[in-house]
């Protein structure tokens, strides 16, 4: 009885527990209990605000928070949708886990004890080897914040599938979206006891102010010993490989990263534009890492820069132990110590080593410096205070100007900084200088200056002496208003001779100059400034120099110029007297200059000025007299300029005005130049001129004569680059024998045009070309020979790349022509001499009209026939090398001198470098002859040399003299002598 007792409650509580069980895993309110009850029993650590579902099946939590030791998380919605069903089976089989409005709170971690924090453990050497097999087809979170008090990340999505079986825990296509970086990956992770990790995807990063990255990250090795690759694909290729070695216990890692060709421009527009090869290799622990870095920075117009460095540090300091920067001969050594700890600290040492400034700032003279600079400093709070000590500065200035050397200490904050003892020594003389310097409130600066024994001589165009001043400047800027004061509180001493005194004031705002009062004399030179600014504009200024020399050794003479600024601010007129006599430097010189203007500054400012030079002396002109008068206004007046000289006069006028930038606009609608030799040249059309800060252009300049004409295009920008454009260019050649500038008449109508571009005085490109219908030389004294034709002959011209290419054609008289090439390279700067030059050139011809020959013989020899030609050069043209044949038919030459005549020629010249083989035959008289010789000029002389072998062949047949050439005649020329052994 007792026994089917307590078998009936065995299974009334058997089925109680089923019936429990289902209600929990089927039902709703099952849900609902087993999630309080976890609430209930985790002590409130786990706490749901809303359940629906059931929990064998799909279920979602709504509210959900989740409290730890070292974080909190609310999601706003966790659902799961699983199969239970599956575990009978070994297999824990999940479709998806989606999480919304996920928001971590991280706790700041709390040091135990003994001062160390709790550091993860590396799993046992087990392993990680679960009773049954896991899928979860989709993990997803949707709008994830992480939050550690110092910094908040947000991802707005990720997703995963994972799968765990038989040891091999296996993340696809796990993604991630968030505002500034994404990425997808794969891995494996092996969960026995090696822990083996294989990785591999793709991310993206796009910080703030920076353009977006794209990579590739591969993770290999166990977790003991693992290895990261990590690639930067764009914009730039940057490879770093990673290892790290026992994270979960003594934890370290090594880091190397190369980049070949790396633009910091790339990545932020600004940055500098640069390319940068660099390699960094750095290693580690939790506690302490070092590493050095070497890079090979290019700026463009700056060169190479070379830098190596090594560093090391903490957690709380960094270390640069040795950096070390190479441009040219410059080199700058830096060391540096930064302590990391609240507040930060740092102390650092510059020595450098001849570095030029002018590497960095082109208007800069070249001038290496030497210097050692010491800094330290402080940030705490957002307040930053430094000292920097100039311990030695020396300038290596070019000649005659000495070396400077300078010291300095300067102690700054956030708010400004105090220059104190602050010195410039050059030769004998020390500048001094000390003030502060503000900007809390604006821009504000009080600054004091004293110069002490300065010979001026040392800047290499003032004069000697020995000079002493005082100076000091105060003022203010701020965000509507300018407040400057400067005193020349005094100047003394001594200047080429002559007692040097000064003085001066000047007060300004920035809508008036309140007080202006200068005055510097030295000896009977003087100059002059004093008045006010305000409102109305009351300025007197003059400059009296009788010994100009005293000034620039260079410069003598004398020279007087006085005027004054007077009227409304935004009116005013500026009048202004000059003159002097027998003004002079280098070849530049004038007897006397006079002239006198009024310029009104004012939207309709009248503008009239008269100047007049006479006796102006140039090396390349000699002018008796020059005039230029302007008058109109400032946007609208005329400009005339007249220039006179011995041996013709130049006449210019033309109209336009200044725009608001100052620059001029007009036309030239007169131009004429007029010349005993080279007649009368006048401007075709009006011409427009644009000339100003930012460069210059004339277009439509054409000048047109009786000897012909040509319109000329120019333009210059400001950085000296210029275009000059020739067209529509015809000239009479005829005149070149009238004007005495060719010995041979020349009757051709030449026309042509031209391109030709440069910067500064250096031509970069050049194009040009020159044709006519027909070029004939008129010949006088020849018999049969009056004139030699060329037809449709054509010239061109053309420089780039240090190489100049021309060539020629033309058709010749008597059905000959002519082509021949020649390319020069190996042109490098203004001092290269031509000789020097590469060529590369080749000459065709055929001949029939041999009467140049005779021009250039003087009639000694008069030849006819055909010669046809076929010549290479190579080599440089002071020693070039000749390959190619000559070939003659039906040739004769006469000697009228001899009496004698050769006919029927034929025969060729075959040339190979440096020597030419001759073999010729003809008749002479009643006999025959034939030459077979040599033309050498490989040593430093040529040598002609041929074997003339004849039958009674006639070569002299003179009343006093008759010779006929033998069989063993032999014919030796030179640059001295010739042989003739073997006549009779």
């Amino acid at each position: 009885m007792k026994v089917r007792r307590l078998v009936s409650v065995l299974v009334f509580s058997l089925l109680l527990m089923m019936a429990a069980l289902v209600f929990m895993l089927s039902t709703n309110m099952g849900l609902t209990f087993t999630m309080r009850s976890l609430g209930w029993f985790s002590g409130e650590t786990f706490r749901v605000g809303a359940a629906h579902g059931r929990l064998a099946g799909k279920w979602r939590l709504e509210d959900v928070v989740i409290k730890t030791t070292g974080a909190t998380a609310e999601l706003s919605l966790l659902a799961v949708d699983w199969r239970p069903s599956q575990l009978l089976s070994g297999h824990l089989d999940v479709d998806t886990i989606l999480a919304r409005e996920v928001h971590v709170v991280v706790k700041e971690r709390k040091e135990s004890g003994d001062g160390s924090s709790r550091q993860g453990r590396r799993p046992s050497a087990g392993g990680l080897n679960p009773p049954l097999a896991i899928t979860v087809n989709t993990i997803a979170i949707e709008d994830l914040r992480i939050d550690d008090g110092a910094q908040s990340i947000a991802v707005h999505q990720a997703s995963a599938a994972l799968s765990l079986r038989r040891e091999k825990l296996a993340v696809e296509n796990f993604s991630w979206r968030a505002d500034s970086h994404g990425g997808t990956f794969n891995g494996e992770l092996d969960t026995t006891a090696e822990m083996a990790v294989s990785a591999h995807g793709t991310w993206w990063l796009n910080p703030e102010d920076f353009n977006r990255l794209n990579g590739t990250l591969t993770i290999n090795g166990p977790t003991n010993n693992c290895r990261a690759d990590l690639a930067i694909l764009h914009p730039s290729r940057v490879d770093a490989q990673v290892k790290l070695f026992d994270p979960f216990s003594d934890f370290s890692w090594r880091l190397n990263l190369t980049a070949e060709s790396f633009s910091p421009a790339d990545l932020s527009p600004h940055w500098p534009a640069s390319q940068v090869g660099m390699r960094i290799s750095s290693e580690g622990t939790g506690e302490d890492f070092k590493g050095t870095v070497s890079a090979t920075l290019t700026p463009p117009d700056l060169g190479d820069v070379d830098l190596t460095a090594s560093f090391s540090g903490d957690s709380t300091s960094l270390v640069i132990g040795d950096a070390t920067l190479h441009h040219g001969e410059g080199v700058v050594h830096v060391t540096a110590q930064t302590s990391l700890r609240q507040p930060i600290q740092w102390q650092s040492n510059l020595h450098i080593v001849d570095v030029e400034p002018s590497i960095f700032f082109a208007e800069l003279p070249t001038a290496p410096i030497d210097a050692e600079i010491s800094a330290h400093g402080e940030l705490a709070e957002q307040k930053v205070s430094y000292t920097v000590d100039i311990e030695s500065m020396e300038v290596h200035a070019p000649e005659p100007i000495a070396t400077i050397k300078a010291t300095g200490h300067i102690v700054g904050n956030q708010s400004g900084l105090r220059l104190t003892g602050a010195n410039l020594g050059a030769g004998t003389g020390v500048v001094e200088v000390d003030g502060s310097l503000q900007w809390t409130d604006g821009l504000s600066w009080q600054m004091n200056g004293a110069v002490r024994d300065f010979d001026p001589a040392i800047t290499g165009f003032l004069p000697p002496g020995m000079i002493e001043a005082s100076v000091s400047t105060s003022g203010s800027v701020a965000a509507a208003s300018l407040q400057v004061d400067v005193g020349l509180d005094s100047l003394s001493g001594e200047l080429a001779g002559y007692e040097l005194t000064g003085s001066g004031k000047f007060s300004l705002t920035d809508t008036e100059l309140i007080h202006a009062e200068l005055m510097l004399a030295n000896g009977d030179n003087t100059v002059t400034v004093s008045g006010a600014g305000a409102e109305e504009v009351d300025l007197d200024f003059s400059f009296h120099g009788t010994e100009l020399h005293r000034i620039v050794p260079k410069l003598a003479g004398s020279l007087d110029i006085s005027g004054a600024l007077t009227g409304p601010r935004d009116d005013l007129r500026l009048t202004f007297s000059t003159s002097g006599e027998d003004i002079a430097m280098a070849d530049f010189s004038l007897k006397q200059l006079s002239g006198s203007g009024d310029i009104g500054f004012g939207d309709r400012g009248l503008v009239r000025a008269d100047i007049t030079v006479d006796g102006l002396s140039t090396s390349m002109v000699q002018i008796d007299q020059a005039n230029t008068t302007v008058d109109g206004t400032v946007t609208d007046h005329l400009i005339n300029l007249d220039l006179v000289a011995g041996d013709g006069d130049i006449q210019l006028s033309g109209r336009g005005g200044l725009s608001a930038d100052y620059e001029w606009n007009g036309d030239i609608d007169r131009a004429m130049l007029t010349h005993v030799r080279f007649g009368a040249w006048r401007l075709r059309d009006a011409a427009r001129l644009t000339a100003g800060r930012k460069g210059g252009a004339l277009d439509g300049f054409c000048m047109q004569s009786t000897a012909g004409g040509g319109c000329l295009t120019a333009s210059i920008d400001e950085n000296s680059a210029w275009r000059v454009a020739l067209s529509e260019f015809v000239f009479n050649t005829e005149m070149l024998s009238q004007w005495g500038l060719s010995p041979v008449d020349t009757t051709a109508e030449v026309s042509g045009n031209g391109l030709v571009y440069g910067t500064g005085g250096v031509v970069s490109q050049l194009e040009a070309m020159l044709s006519a219908v027909q070029v004939r030389m008129s010949i006088e004294g020849i018999d049969g020979f009056d004139s030699f034709d060329f037809y449709a002959p054509r010239l061109s011209l053309s420089y780039a790349d240090e190489r100049i290419d021309t060539s020629f054609s033309s058709a010749l008289t008597g059905g000959g022509a002519v082509e021949a090439n020649l390319s020069l390279s190996g042109y490098s700067d203004a001092d290269f001499n031509l000789v020097d030059m590469v060529a590369d050139g080749r000459l065709r011809a055929r001949l029939t009209d041999l009467s140049a020959i005779a021009l250039l013989s003087d009639e000694f020899v008069i030849p006819s026939g055909t010669v046809d030609v076929d010549i290479n050069v190579s080599g440089r043209l002071r020693d070039p090398i000749l390959s190619g044949t000559l070939s003659l038919q039906n040739g004769e030459l006469r000697f009228p001198e001899l009496g004698s005549a050769l006919h029927d020629l034929t025969g060729a010249i075959n040339g190979n470098g440096k020597t030419f083989s001759i073999n010729l035959s003809g008749r002479a008289g009643e006999g025959n002859l034939t030459a077979l010789g040599s033309l050498d000029w490989s040593g430093e002389q040529w040598r002609f040399e041929t074997q003339i072998g004849g039958n009674k062949a006639l070569i002299v047949n003179r009343r006093d003299k008759r010779i006929t050439a033998g069989p063993d005649l032999l014919l030796r020329m030179g640059l001295t002598a010739a042989i003739l052994p073997g006549a009779r």
